[in-house]
């Protein structure tokens, strides 16, 4: 099911790394210093745990009031887990999943006696902050294109996920339009998608972007049964 964060989601916030300070030395300052860009690339199955951690997350803060905690636990360990994650990431001839990252800096900077500073970079650190995943050879219950044409080769856009730090980014447009870049790309002459019918700022975004509501679908987050509207884009 794709899911759209009631805000249009900048980076995710860097956590401090503890800096020793040199026994010959100072007492010095650790900083990171967040890139507020966005790189896209195509994910891979060294990415399991953070895209299960970003769409976990997002998924919880979201809509875990609309099930109850033992189904959001079902959900979050078996469909979003990082097993399942890197099993479809593993899988690329049927799933394509389209990372947004940011990099972050850490560097030191040590006083020295003489009142100089010096600055060390210590490393950096690559955070996935959206993600969005499209499913090969994936039938809509409902289309506008027939299922027998031969020429149509059906993509799903099953996730769409930004983290609620990146409002303003444009990275949720961003996302949706590579996405469809990405489908056209491999035939497809229409994307679908299911959005949950209480997702109704989704539902507005997707509307936006193009798409039309078609159809209805069962959707389970758990045991918990929902029902998902089903969208639709020609492209």
């Amino acid at each position: 099911m794709t899911s759209l964060p009631p805000t249009e989601p900048t980076h995710a916030d860097p956590s401090s790394s503890a800096i020793t300070p040199s026994s010959t030395s100072a007492p010095s300052s650790t900083s990171q210093a967040p890139s507020l860009e966005y790189t896209l690339r195509i994910g891979t199955p060294s990415d399991a745990d953070q895209v299960s951690k970003l769409i976990g997350e997002t998924w919880s803060k979201f809509f875990a009031y609309s099930v109850t905690p033992e189904d959001l636990d079902t959900y979050l360990t078996t469909s979003l887990s990082s097993k399942q994650i890197k099993s479809e990431l593993e899988n690329d001839s049927k799933y394509i999943f389209i990372l947004a990252t940011t990099t972050t800096t850490t560097t030191t900077t040590t006083t020295t006696s003489s009142s100089s500073t010096a600055s060390e970079n210590l490393g950096s650190t690559e955070t996935v902050v959206g993600v969005s995943q499209l499913v090969i050879g994936s039938q809509t219950p409902a289309s506008t294109i027939p299922q027998s044409d031969p020429e149509h080769k059906p993509i799903e856009l099953q996730r769409l996920y930004a983290h609620h730090s990146m409002h303003g980014s444009g990275l949720s447009q961003t996302l949706m339009q590579r996405s469809q870049e990405k489908a056209k790309e491999l035939g497809a002459k229409s994307i679908w998608l299911g959005a949950w019918e209480g997702n109704q700022r989704g539902i507005r975004f997707y509307e936006k972007s193009g798409f039309q509501v078609i159809g209805e679908k069962t959707f389970f987050a758990g045991n918990s049964k929902r029902r998902d509207l089903i969208l639709e884009k020609s492209l």
